[in-house]
C-alpha cells in the first residue's frame, strides 16, 4: 500500500515527493541526483524509462526498462481511455514487462507507469503510450526496405520484423495458421514466415509479382514470368499446376470458399474467374482494367477499369458501372460484412483519392492527398481501411467516415498488406 499523499496522479503527491528529494541532505543544488527515482536525477528523471505497448487480440502487452539502485520494490501500471480519462490501477509487478488481458477492443488505450520503493513512496508516472487493439494484425511487405513487418491493429507499433529479404513485393496470410507466405520479386522465391521468421522457401519463379492463398484448398497462386503466368503451388512448396497465355496479370483475388480465382488481364482487358483447379469459368471484357476485389458473402464482386468501379455478378454478367467522379480505379478491397468496398482512384489532374462506397455505390467518404496508395485493405471489424503509401513511405489507417486514424512512417516503399493474426 503506498504511503497517503504519494498519490501517483495527484499534483500535491508529485510536489511532496520533489520536496522530499530536494530538501534532504545539505547542498541540495550540488547533491548527487544518482538516486533513480529522484525527478532532477539526469539518467531516469524519477521515473521508469522506455515504456513500450504492443497488442494482440485483447490482450496489451508492456514492457519497461526497470530503475536500477535496488530501491524499488514494484512497479504499479495505470491504464486510461477516453471515455475514463482519469487514470485507473490495474496492476502492480516485480518485472519490467506486464500484460493487460481482457481489454475492450477498438478502443484506444493509455498506459503510464510508476516505480514503488521500499519504502512505499511512488515515483512521477512515466511518459505515456496509446494503443488500440483489435481482432487482427496486419502484415506489410516493404519493398526497399527489403523487410516484411507485422503491425498491431491500430497499425501504429511493430510486432514482427523479417530481414532476410531482397525485395519483397507481396503477401499472403494464412490466419488460421498464424503465418503468412511472402514473395521476393529479385530472387524468384516464394517463403513461408512462421513464429516472426522464415521456415520454408520456394525457389524457382521468376520476377514473381503477386500472391494469393486459396484458404479453402491451401494451394498458393503465384503470379510471375512478367505477369504471364500463373502458378499453382501447394502448401509443402510443390507446384500443382500452371496458367498460362496471359497478357498483363495486374490483379489476383481469391474469392473465397470454392469459388476460386478473379484474374485481371490488362493486355487482353479482361476480367475472369478461374476454378481451385484452374479452369476458367467465365471472362468480361472491360476497358483497361486495373483491380478485382470479392467475398464469398456476396454474390458479385466489384472490379475496377477506366469507366469507374463494375459490379460484376459471380456468374460473370455486369450489372452496373458506376462512376465515382474521382477518375479510375486501380486498387480495390471489398467488406466481406457490407459489401461495399475501398477504392484508389486516380483522376486525370494527378490526385490520388480513397473512396468508400456502400453496396450500391453511393460515396460514403473520400480521402485525397496520398502519394502513391499502392495497395489499400478493408478492415471489415470497423468498416475502415488501411493503406500502404508507397511514394511516402507510409501506412495509414482510416476510419469509415474517411478520418485518418494513424499514420506510421518510416517504411521504404511498401507495396502490399493483408491481415495477420
Amino acid at each position: 500500500m503506498n504511503r497517503p499523499g504519494k498519490a501517483v496522479f495527484a499534483a500535491a503527491g508529485w510536489l511532496i515527493v520533489s520536496l522530499w528529494f530536494g530538501l534532504s541532505g545539505t547542498g541540495c543544488a550540488n547533491r548527487d541526483r544518482s538516486n533513480p527515482i529522484d525527478p532532477l536525477n539526469p539518467d531516469t528523471g524519477g521515473k521508469p524509462q522506455n515504456l513500450r505497448v504492443t497488442s494482440e487480440n485483447d490482450e496489451v502487452f508492456l514492457t519497461w526498462s526497470r530503475l536500477p539502485g535496488g530501491m524499488v520494490d514494484h512497479y504499479s501500471v495505470y491504464r486510461s481511455s477516453g471515455n475514463m480519462p482519469s487514470p485507473v490501477k490495474i496492476g502492480d509487478t516485480a518485472s519490467g514487462m506486464y500484460t493487460d488481458s481482457g481489454v475492450p477492443l477498438g478502443q484506444k488505450w493509455t498506459y503510464r507507469i510508476t516505480a514503488v520503493t521500499n519504502s512505499e513512496y511512488e515515483s512521477v508516472p512515466s511518459d505515456s503510450v496509446s494503443i488500440t487493439p483489435g481482432p487482427h494484425s496486419y502484415w506489410v511487405t516493404d519493398y526497399y526496405g527489403e523487410t516484411v513487418y507485422r503491425l498491431t491493429y491500430d497499425a501504429m507499433h511493430m510486432l514482427d520484423d523479417i530481414y532476410d529479404f531482397y525485395l519483397p513485393v507481396a503477401v499472403a496470410s494464412d490466419t488460421a495458421n498464424a503465418l503468412a507466405w511472402t514473395l521476393d520479386w529479385r530472387d524468384g522465391i516464394l517463403m513461408k514466415i512462421a513464429g516472426g521468421r522464415i521456415v520454408k522457401r520456394v525457389p524457382g519463379l521468376r520476377q514473381p509479382r503477386l500472391v494469393e492463398l486459396d484458404r479453402r484448398n491451401q494451394v498458393l497462386w503465384v503470379v510471375h514470368d512478367s505477369l504471364r503466368t500463373v502458378a499453382l503451388v501447394d502448401t509443402a512448396g510443390a507446384q500443382t499446376g500452371e496458367l498460362t497465355g496471359f497478357g498483363r496479370i495486374v490483379d489476383i483475388c481469391w474469392a473465397g470458399g470454392d469459388r476460386g480465382f478473379w484474374i485481371v488481364d490488362a493486355d487482353s482487358q479482361t476480367v475472369s474467374r478461374y476454378g481451385p483447379a484452374g479452369n476458367r469459368l467465365n471472362r468480361i471484357a472491360c476497358n483497361a482494367p486495373a483491380a478485382v476485389t470479392a467475398s464469398d458473402a456476396f454474390d458479385w464482386i466489384w472490379a475496377a477499369d477506366s469507366r469507374g468501379l463494375l459490379r460484376i455478378s459471380t456468374e460473370g454478367a455486369l450489372l452496373s458501372v458506376i462512376g465515382s467522379g474521382y477518375g479510375a480505379g486501380f486498387n480495390l478491397s471489398m467488406n466481406g460484412e457490407t459489401g461495399g468496398c475501398w477504392a484508389v482512384m486516380a483522376g486525370e489532374d494527378g490526385i490520388t483519392t480513397v473512396v468508400h462506397m456502400d453496396r450500391d455505390g453511393r460515396i460514403l467518404a473520400a480521402q485525397s492527398g496520398f502519394g502513391t496508395a499502392l495497395h489499400l485493405l478493408c478492415n471489415p471489424f470497423d468498416a475502415g481501411c488501411i493503406i500502404a503509401d508507397f511514394y511516402r513511405g507510409q501506412v495509414i489507417r482510416l476510419a469509415a467516415t474517411g478520418e485518418e486514424l494513424s499514420r506510421l512512417s518510416g517504411f521504404y516503399g511498401p507495396t502490399d498488406l493483408d491481415f495477420g493474426p
